[in-house]
C-alpha cells in the first residue's frame, strides 16, 4: 500500500489536512459574537425607525406636541365654565343636550337635530373634577406618544375615530337607555390600545410580551369590563368600543386597508 507524499518532506498527506475542521479560538468566538450582537442592535433600531418613522421616547414632560396640548385645553375650557358658573340643573340639561344619549337614536325619546353633533361633543364633557384630571392626565400621556409617533393628523383620527367607536358600541349594549353618555375615555381608551400595541411591537413589553398581543388584549378587556360593572355610573362599554376601534383602525392601517 502505498501514499502520495505531498512534497513538502512531512509525511503527511494533502487531502487529509483538507479534510481537518479548523475550531476557532476563544478569541475569535469572542469577536463573532460581538459582531452578531453589534448587527442585531443595528437590526433593531432600523426595525423601530421603520415602524415608528423615529425612535420616541414614551413620554417626554419637557415638550408637549401642539394637538395634545389643543384638546388638553379644550377639556378645561369646557370644563371650567360649566362647573363655576352653571347651576346644577342647567348643567344635567346640558349633558342630555350635548351628551351621547342611545335613546334618542333608537326612538325610545324625541329625536333632536343636535343628536348627530353628539358623538363629537361628548367627548369633551366631564362629569366631575376627578373625571376631568384622570383624562387630562391619561391624554397628556397618550396623547404625547401618539402625536410624536404618528403625527397631529393621525392622532386626531384615532382619537374621534376611538371615541365614536365609543359610543356606538355603547348604544350597541344599551339602545333604549336615556342617560347620556359623556367625557373623553372611549378615545383615551382608543389611543392606549394603540399605545400597547407599538410598544409590543417594539418590544418594549418585556417577558409579558412573549406569547404576543392577544393574551394582554383580552385581559384588558375582561379588566374593562369587570371594573365597569362593578364602577356603578363607569360607561365601561364606551371604554371597550373605544379600546377595540382603536385596535381595529391601527390593525386596518398596519395592514394597508386603510391609508391614514
Amino acid at each position: 500500500m502505498t501514499g502520495k507524499n505531498n512534497g513538502s518532506g512531512n509525511g503527511h498527506d494533502k487531502d487529509e489536512d483538507d479534510n481537518v475542521v479548523r475550531m476557532p479560538t476563544l478569541a475569535e468566538r469572542d469577536r463573532i459574537r460581538k459582531q452578531k450582537d453589534k448587527q442585531e442592535k443595528s437590526w433593531r433600531k432600523q426595525y423601530k425607525k421603520d415602524n415608528t418613522g423615529q425612535d420616541v421616547p414614551f413620554f417626554n414632560a419637557g415638550k408637549i406636541p401642539p394637538l395634545t396640548r389643543i384638546i388638553i385645553t379644550l377639556l378645561v375650557i369646557v370644563h371650567l365654565p360649566l362647573y363655576l358658573f352653571v347651576d346644577p340643573i342647567a348643567r344635567h340639561e346640558l349633558f342630555f343636550t350635548f351628551g351621547f344619549v342611545p335613546a334618542v337614536f333608537t326612538g325610545a325619546e324625541p329625536w333632536s337635530w343636535l343628536a348627530l353633533v353628539t358623538p363629537f361633543t361628548h367627548l369633551f364633557i366631564h362629569g366631575g373634577w376627578m373625571h376631568l384630571v384622570f383624562n387630562a392626565a391619561m391624554m397628556l400621556v397618550m396623547g404625547m406618544f401618539m402625536e410624536t409617533t404618528f403625527g397631529a393628523k393621525r392622532m386626531l383620527i384615532f382619537f374621534f375615530v376611538s371615541g365614536i367607536s365609543g359610543a356606538l358600541f355603547y348604544l350597541l349594549l344599551n339602545p333604549f337607555l336615556a342617560a347620556p353618555v359623556i367625557g373623553a375615555s372611549g378615545s383615551i381608551s382608543g389611543l392606549f390600545g394603540v399605545t400597547f400595541l407599538l410598544l409590543y411591537e417594539r418590544g418594549m413589553m418585556g417577558p409579558i410580551g412573549k406569547r404576543g398581543p392577544l393574551p394582554l388584549i383580552f385581559l384588558w378587556m375582561a379588566l374593562i369590563t369587570g371594573m365597569g360593572m362593578l364602577g356603578g355610573d363607569v360607561a365601561w362599554q364606551a371604554h371597550l368600543g373605544g379600546f377595540l376601534g382603536g385596535l381595529g383602525l391601527f390593525y386596518a392601517m398596519r395592514k394597508g386597508i386603510v391609508r391614514l
